[in-house]
Order: structure tokens, then C-alpha cells, then sequence
């Protein structure tokens, strides 16, 4: 019988370049993103122009980052222009 090793530690978020990234690649759909760590997971801020922006916001982390989103305080604003 062969022990196993123990699973590897999933890998720390890098948050700055994460936020970078979603803000690049979302743009038009969000203003501002902050994520905030807590003891159960990470909590995201910031100023969204649709729900769309906020849902991809939330989508986005979840796929990238290794722990839970126990927050979503993303404020959805419309744009002055419009």
C-alpha cells in the first residue's frame, strides 16, 4: 500500500493583479473594485455601471481566486450621461 500526499495548499490570490485584470477586461461595466480578505473568504467593493458588471465581477473572481466570495457590495450606478 502507497501513501498519498496530502494535497498541495491551492494557491493565494494575488489581488492587485486580479482586480487589475477584471477592471481591464470589464471596463466599460465597471468603475471601481476593491476585494477585501476576511477570516471566511473575500468581500468585493466597488461601483459598477450594470449588474452585468457586478455578476461578471463575482463570476470573475470565483473562477480565479481560491477562496469564497462571503461578500458582494459591488453599487450598481447608472452612467451621468445617460
Amino acid at each position: 500500500m502507497t501513501a498519498t500526499p496530502p494535497p498541495a495548499a491551492a494557491p493565494r490570490c494575488d489581488f492587485e493583479q486580479l482586480v487589475a485584470e477584471i477592471l481591464s477586461r470589464y471596463r466599460s461595466d465597471l468603475q471601481t473594485l476593491t476585494i477585501e480578505v476576511v477570516e471566511t473568504g473575500v468581500v468585493l467593493r466597488g461601483v459598477a455601471f450594470s449588474y452585468y458588471g457586478k455578476q461578471m465581477a463575482l463570476h470573475e473572481v470565483r473562477r480565479l481566486c481560491d477562496q469564497p466570495v462571503v461578500g458582494n457590495f459591488i453599487e450598481v450606478h447608472s452612467r451621468w450621461w445617460e
